[in-house]
């Protein structure tokens, strides 16, 4: 099987944007987007404006700060984490460690709060050795249901999508496209431009061995605190992107980035095994105390070192008709450059 040269995901503020739920969705969802802002509350008590006496408030939103979770059991675990003080070691470890535990497999929420309305996607995420990964989602929005589902076998990235609607009932023909992340990867490795990182940003193209490698590379985070939930203990580390990072897309200071994009991360490490139990993208408001908690992952039912086939990363055309949109992300990878 042909795999990807080993290559460390660069993120950047526009990496973040569509980071949560992958790229043809975010364009989808701003296409349906009137324009209104929406108190649709998407997890956990995160919307403080939103209504509470919304019967969808009281099904989209639960009374705790994290999905509920519990140690990820294993058969053998390669070696006990050695936790460090700094924050940065312990990002180092958590993501050594994620590589021991492939394949694993998990329960993911992703809530997004970027485009005037915000996005839910519930479903299973599973990540192979190298860049093989299956994400499967129903997602919605106040107005709009779909469901998306990604399949990397380590070179190739398909991603199918299909939306519900009256006038596609019960499904829509689902839209499939191919992506080469070779080829997308290397065109957008060969220079700094901060447009770049838009290409190969989603969490379908690495998973989250690269996102952490990312992380890891261009933010700087504070020494780890302890965070306790459902009887878990867990690390919190909280990151900011670093000056060098700044300095590199000439933004004077973290203020000044786009109000879409995040300024801040927020790790929840399972004590134990070092897994992310939430990954959370914040932005500080001028006006408010709280900072929006404008993207999240939620990892839950974790299974690691799990026995997975590799035809779970074998992608099924089934005849259908798929559209190769390599060529527009090296054209418009090249067009910045």
């Amino acid at each position: 099987m042909k795999r990807l040269p080993n290559l460390q995901i660069r993120i950047s503020a526009c990496l973040i944007i569509i980071l949560a739920i992958g790229g043809a969705f975010y364009q989808w969802s701003r296409q349906n987007s009137e324009g209104k802002e929406t108190p649709y509350p998407l997890s956990s008590q995160e919307d403080t404006n939103a209504p509470q006496n919304q019967a969808q408030a009281q099904t989209s939103a639960g009374t705790t700060p994290l999905v509920s979770i519990e140690t990820p059991t294993f058969d053998s675990l390669p070696e006990s984490p050695k936790v460090q003080s700094a924050g940065r070691d312990l990002l180092l470890q958590s993501r050594q460690q994620l590589q021991q535990y492939k394949p694993f497999q998990a329960r993911l929420t992703q809530t997004i709060r970027i485009s005037a309305q915000p996005i839910l996607a519930r479903g299973t995420y599973k990540e192979g050795l190298a860049q093989q990964l299956r994400m499967e989602l129903e997602i919605e929005t106040q107005n709009t249901r779909g469901k998306m589902l990604n399949v990397c076998d380590g070179s190739i990235l398909w991603t199918e999508f299909t939306r519900h609607s009256a006038e596609l009932a019960p499904e829509g023909k689902p839209k499939i496209t191919r992506r080469d992340l070779g080829s997308i990867l290397q065109e957008a490795y060969s220079t700094d431009h901060v447009e770049n990182a838009r290409y190969v940003s989603d969490l379908a193209m690495g998973g989250l061995t690269a996102l952490f490698a990312s992380l890891e590379k261009e933010m700087i985070f504070r020494d780890p605190t302890e965070f306790s939930h459902g009887g878990v203990l867990l690390w919190k580390l909280q990151g900011t992107w670093s000056p060098g990072f700044l300095e590199r897309h000439h933004v004077s200071n973290l203020s000044k980035l786009p109000r879409h994009v995040p300024d801040s991360v927020e790790l929840f490490l399972d004590r134990k095994t070092l897994f992310p139990h939430r990954i959370l993208f914040t932005r500080q408001q001028d006006d408010k105390e709280a900072p929006l908690k404008m993207i999240t992952f939620d990892f839950s039912d974790v299974e690691l070192q799990a026995t997975l086939t590799e035809e779970l990363f074998e992608y099924d055309l089934k005849g259908e008709t798929y559209d190769d949109v390599t060529n527009q992300y090296l054209r418009r990878l090249q067009e910045v450059d």
